[in-house]
Formats: C-alpha cells, structure tokens, sequence
C-alpha cells in the first residue's frame, strides 16, 4: 500500500496515524511503501479551499453587498421583472443570476462571476430604485444592511473573480472521483502559480 488521501482535519491524522500502526503490526512493515512514512496524503482540493476561504475573507464586505444586491433581485417576481427592465434597457444579454451557498467558495465564484455581467443593471438601479435603496437602508441584527455595492466593490470583486477563477479550474482538475488525479497535482500547482504570479504583475484597473 501506498497512499490514502483525506482532508486535514486532525482526526484524520490520528486514524491515518493508528491505522498505520495497525497494518504494520498485522502485515508488517515492509506492506507499506517507505515504512508508511507517505502514506497520508493531504488532500490538494481541501487545501485550496483553505486557501480560497482564507482570501475572500479579505474583501467580505464587498461580497456581501454584492449577495445582498443579488437577493434582492431574486427576493419577489415584481423585483425581478424590475431588474429585468434595466437588463434590456442596457442592451445585457439575459441570463441567470444564482444566489451563492456561504459554505462552497466556488458557488460563490460562480454567483460573482455571473454578477459582473450585470453590474451597469444592478448601477442603474441603484441611481433609479427607491426599494432598491431602501432595502439597503434597512436595520438587520442590530446594522444597517451591507450594500448597494459600490464603485470600489465592482471593482474589489472583479479583481477577485481574475484570481477565483485559477483555483475553480485547479479544483476540477483535482476533483476527479472515478479515476486518478494525483499525478495531475504537480501540473496544477505550476499553472495556479504561474497565473497567480501573472495576475499579480498585471496593472491595476
């Protein structure tokens, strides 16, 4: 035996730890490669999950005005058909717009990047909707409702969804459930570092 590959959670590393103990113990030292020394594999998707977690912590409150701007709109039918009004009226190609889950980054990807095509909208409503604005007015837990997102928000999230979209790619790539993905690892961490490294060079907006 090789290899197993599970999270990091520290509960892992002490049944990896026993289990390693066990299987030598039973069938001897020489059933596992190198002694087991290799046999835990951290596994890579759950890294950049922590990675990812750890970086859209960084601009939450832009995120946050922007999934608020994004539940208004999908709140009530008449809010929808509103937004819809100023979709057509700036020529935006129609298309759906998905509410993220909190606990998936790539959802949240996929909510930010679907956002942006409809950003002049979502200013549009801003500079013409009075329940647009007051939504944002309201009092929730004790604050002020985060949002509308601003000039700086647009411009935080699009910079984030350039960045997001390098790790969504490495992630399918690892995520493979019915073959091997581990000799794809290497790959991946050279092509999330040298766009990353690209990304950061590259000239503000």
């Amino acid at each position: 035996m090789y290899g197993i590959t599970v999270d990091n959670a520290t509960a892992n590393s002490s049944a990896l730890r026993r289990f390693t103990e066990a299987f030598i113990e039973k069938n001897g030292a020489d059933a596992l490669v190198l002694d087991g020394k290799y046999l835990h594999f951290r596994c890579a998707t759950h890294i950049l999950n922590l990675i990812v977690k750890e970086g859209l912590l960084e601009i939450e409150s832009s995120v946050n005005a922007i999934r608020n701007a994004i539940y208004f709109v999908r709140s009530s039918t008449p809010r929808q058909i509103s937004f819809e009004r100023h979709v057509e009226s700036r020529r935006i190609q129609r298309g759906s717009l998905p509410l993220d889950v909190k606990t998936r980054w790539n959802s949240t990807y996929l909510m930010l990047e679907q956002a942006m095509k409809f950003r002049v909208a979502f200013e549009k409503m801003e500079a013409e909707d009075k329940p647009y604005n007051d939504y944002f007015n309201e009092i929730v837990d004790g604050k002020k409702r985060v949002g509308p997102p601003t000039k700086d928000d647009w411009e935080a999230v699009d910079r984030l969804v350039q960045f997001l979209i390098i790790f969504y790619k490495a992630t399918l790539v690892l995520s493979a459930t019915n073959s091997i993905a581990a000799h794809k690892l290497y790959h991946a961490i050279v092509t999330v570092t040298r766009n990353i490294t690209a990304l950061s060079k590259a000239p503000g907006p």
